[in-house]
């Protein structure tokens, strides 16, 4: 496991948490609208450098740093500071150390500490001292180090931008094959087509094929959004193999059958994973599906601080069988 607790303090929407938001190696968040969770997964996102020139740094292929990624989101840098001015601050628990990060006004003016030591953007591109062992400590090679945390949004247009990052590796991903195994573990089983394998065009096609005929290459675009949506961050996962995985709103536009396959191909990828849902059936097949060393994270925002509460399996097996839905418990239990 990456990331065993996060704590914040004037970041986004969130004045402060009131004690740290711990994790398991499969999470789930939920609360209401406008409650924290995508802050949360956002704070996750920025590990473990938020902003450099250094490619390696960065987002994968892309050579966008974390927060200008962020900045590209919601239009504006500022959004987040609460209250757009200050100073953030974003507290991350690994491997028995603390990693703190303080962000300003300026994107460029953050700071990384830890262990009494801190560095900013000139030690980074430097590769001083401080941060090769920074590395050494999170236990993270620093090469391609910006891949070790893939967080997904729920914004359609992200998905374009994935499918031109991996037509840019269309090579790597044909010659290990993974264009057929995600199709043939993932989709085709979920869905009423019989497709074979993803096809690197000038767009995104898939393979569709019928007895006794000559198959059809239709458009990954035209095959609705939940598809190309779990097409596309399948193979992007599994070509960049991140340490930590974050997806906000995993269920938006996927049909439960093909949600519940992806939960689990989730749950199989050697990592960690944090996901936030509105979707009963998440939480469901959580149980169905009995990942190891998952859980449950209420989250619930007063007067802008952020309170959570962890639920085991028997917890919510237990509201299962009382017939009881977990969300509208939120905020009333245990905070």
């Amino acid at each position: 496991m990456l990331i065993k607790s996060i704590s914040l303090s004037d970041f986004r929407g969130v004045r402060e948490t009131k004690d740290k938001i711990n994790f398991t190696e499969f999470t789930v968040l939920i609360g209401r609208n406008n409650s924290g969770k995508t802050s949360i997964l956002e704070a996750l996102s920025l590990f473990p450098i938020p902003f450099s020139g250094n490619p390696n740094y960065n987002i994968p292929i892309t050579g966008v740093s974390k927060l200008d990624f962020f900045t590209e989101l919601h239009g504006h840098y500022n959004s987040i500071l609460y209250g757009y001015t200050g100073e953030a601050k974003i507290t991350y628990s690994i491997n028995n150390s603390e990693v703190i990060f303080l962000l300003k006004e300026s994107k460029n003016n953050f700071q990384v500490i830890w262990n009494s030591s801190s560095f900013g953007l000139s030690e980074i591109n430097r590769m001083s001292e401080e941060v090769v062992n920074y590395f050494k400590i999170i236990d993270i090679e620093h090469e391609n180090s910006g891949g070790k945390v893939i967080y997904i949004p729920n914004n359609q247009a992200y998905y374009q931008k994935i499918s031109e990052i991996l037509q840019g590796q269309k090579n790597i991903i044909v010659k290990e094959g993974l264009n057929v195994e995600i199709v043939r573990d993932l989709i085709t089983e979920w869905i009423d087509d019989n497709y074979t394998e993803i096809f690197f065009t000038p767009e995104l096609e898939v393979r569709k094929e019928y007895d006794g005929k000559h198959p059809l290459y239709i458009k990954l675009k035209d095959q609705g959004l939940g598809v190309q949506k779990v097409a596309l961050i399948a193979l992007y996962l599994a070509l960049f193999e991140p340490k930590l995985i974050l997806i906000d709103d995993i269920e938006a536009s996927i049909h439960p059958s093909l949600l519940k396959a992806f939960m689990k191909w989730l749950s199989n990828r050697n990592c960690q994973v944090i996901i936030s849902t509105h979707s009963i059936d998440v939480l469901n097949y959580l149980l169905e599906l009995d990942i190891k060393n998952s859980s449950v994270l209420e989250i619930y925002k007063a007067e802008d601080v952020v309170h959570s509460n962890t639920l085991g399996m028997e917890e919510l097996d237990d509201y299962f069988n009382s017939n009881i839905d977990i969300r509208n418990t939120l905020g009333k239990i245990n905070l």
